[in-house]
């Protein structure tokens, strides 16, 4: 199984976007880019009928 992962700032701001085999749970570190960003909310998008892969929002918080 695969999931579409958006990953935002709250803020909005776009950190990544991609497909990966797994989801992040709250509280784990995500590095991207060179930055490391704490996972503070995930969001699964589940819909009606077939799609490839599941769409998942991750909310980020950018370790200091």
């Amino acid at each position: 199984m695969s999931f579409s992962i958006r990953a935002d700032l709250s803020t909005g701001y776009n950190v990544f976007q991609g497909t990966i085999n797994y989801v992040p749970r709250i509280g784990e570190e995500i590095e991207a880019n060179g930055y490391v960003f704490k996972v503070v909310n995930v969001r699964y998008i589940l819909k009606e009928g077939s799609y490839y892969g599941t769409p998942v929002q991750l909310t980020l918080e950018q370790m200091k």
